[in-house]
């Protein structure tokens, strides 16, 4: 199995890049081709997931002492297990 995990900045284009990987998957799975670019009469390659997590947010536990790094590595090692 194959696995694709998205990071980088704020402001990245992480949330849009996601957005559109679903439309493309949802059209695709209607058979709405999908062009390569606009004058490209050859149909891009899909791939289908089993499954898509997604972890956003900046759930800081100031409470319990964790950072805004120590909330992040508990929810992708949460993430991991889950794979």
């Amino acid at each position: 199995e194959r696995s694709l995990f998205i990071s980088g900045p704020n402001g990245g284009g992480k949330t849009i890049a996601m957005k559109s990987f679903g439309l493309v998957a949802l059209m695709n799975k209607l058979g709405i081709p999908i062009p390569i670019n606009k004058h490209s009469k050859q149909r891009s390659r899909v791939d289908f997931f089993r499954e898509i997590f997604i972890e956003l947010g900046d759930n800081q536990n100031i409470i319990n002492g964790e950072s805004t790094y120590t909330v992040r590595m508990n929810a992708l090692s949460a993430l991991l297990k889950k794979i």
